[in-house]
């Protein structure tokens, strides 16, 4: 679902295994079902001084996550 909505953005995918801290962590746990992280922005730059996002993006950013909750809607 998030592919099929970056790509209607124009966006290219690229799926990475990434293991770290978050929220995704402790749910899984209690909610046994496949995850996936997306956001905008330039992930180099996260918890710097130089973080930022661009309006723009946000606003791909909202369309990928409505048309991935959609997908995952009907499926559902």
């Amino acid at each position: 679902a998030l592919v099929g909505g970056i790509r209607e953005q124009g966006g290219e995918v690229s799926l990475k295994a990434k293991a770290g801290t978050s929220d995704m962590n402790v749910l899984a746990e209690h909610w046994p079902v496949p995850m996936a992280a997306y956001g905008p922005g330039d992930a180099h730059l996260d918890h710097t001084d130089e973080e930022h996002l661009d309006t723009g993006d946000l606003g791909k950013a909202v369309r990928v996550l409505r048309k991935a909750l959609r997908t995952l809607s009907v499926v559902a």
